[in-house]
């Protein structure tokens, strides 16, 4: 299981036939490309990942809920589907969670409307009081950077249309490339204004995660920072008995984050994943995790046994 960093060395190292299968999704400028290629398989799988906007709940603005509202409402979201995705996929107009996750509220709408966003912005008096075009706040111009993997070509395109979806409202904001590790740690340090990461299958389709990610630093940290409306509904979902009692308090969860998210999917983009044909056929889909995984090493049987995919 040979370690390459680079993703364009991968893809490059499997269509020569050095490796016979990449632990990471074909980019979408490729899928068509390496769907022509007779020694290479392309499997779509259900994809429940996608990347996100995640903003700095610690610092200022974001730690109010209308400035995160106004970015929400500033992001076509559109125009990253069609730009980034190459259309293959589904722009994220249901907000968080993924809209196939089990538990996801179906009534979800995360608009893209950058004037109800300036006017927002109007309203809070962050206008551009110096005349450079960028809105000020009490505490400075709104000037941010945005984290993201220099490596991964598609994220650095999404950050360049963020950046440029938040300039037409007001805000500079600065692409940042980074090393993959640089960005991780950023979870933990906190040092960042935006960061453009991926939320892959635990995060989105557990109602349990989504309620936890709450209170552990990810989404929110309720309760050290105070977030009455969420702990509130918290209350509810902690004594609710059944997973049907909790559902709606879920949907409610769902509707009070997504008007003030401090995570913002950008699109929901289609998976395929690219194997050498014929090297081998136990390639086991488990849903949101594609086919690299337990499952593809294991007898079919244990696969299927365990609601697993197996892929034909």
């Amino acid at each position: 299981m040979p370690i390459i960093k680079d993703p364009t060395a991968t893809f490059t190292a499997l269509r020569s036939g050095e490796i016979d299968a990449a632990d990471r999704p074909l980019p979408p400028e490729l899928v068509d490309q390496f769907s022509r290629d007779y020694q290479i398989k392309v499997i779509k799988t259900s994809a429940l990942r996608f990347p996100e906007l995640v903003l700095n709940f610690d610092r200022a603005p974001f730690d109010r809920p209308r400035p995160r509202r106004a970015l929400s409402l500033a992001i076509n979201r559109q125009q990253m589907l069609d730009v980034v995705a190459l259309d293959k996929g589904r722009a994220a107009t249901k907000g968080y969670p993924h809209p196939d996750a089990p538990f996801a509220d179906p009534t979800l709408n995360t608009p893209y409307n950058p004037g109800e966003a300036r006017a927002l912005l109007d309203q809070l008096g962050f206008t551009d009081s110096g005349g450079d075009g960028v809105r000020d706040t009490p505490t400075g111009p709104m000037r941010f950077s945005i984290a993201v993997d220099g490596a991964l070509p598609v994220d650095v395109r999404a950050a360049q249309l963020v950046e440029e979806d938040l300039r037409a409202v007001g805000i500079a904001a600065e692409v940042r490339p980074v090393d993959g590790g640089s960005l991780a740690a950023l979870n933990t340090s906190r040092d960042f204004d935006l960061r453009l990461d991926t939320i892959t299958a635990h995060g989105v389709a557990d109602p349990d995660q989504f309620v936890m990610s709450h209170r552990s630093g990810y989404l929110w940290r309720s309760p050290s920072l105070p977030y009455p409306a969420w702990d509130a509904l918290f209350a509810q979902w902690k004594a609710a008995g059944t997973l049907q009692q909790r559902a709606p308090i879920l949907r409610q969860m769902q509707q009070l984050f997504n008007n003030q998210p401090t995570a913002i999917p950008l699109y929901y983009p289609d998976e395929y994943w690219a194997v050498r044909a014929g090297r081998y056929s136990g390639w086991v889909e488990s849903p949101g995790y594609g086919i690299v995984h337990k499952w593809s090493l294991l007898p079919a049987q244990v696969g299927r046994q365990a609601d697993a995919v197996v892929v034909r």
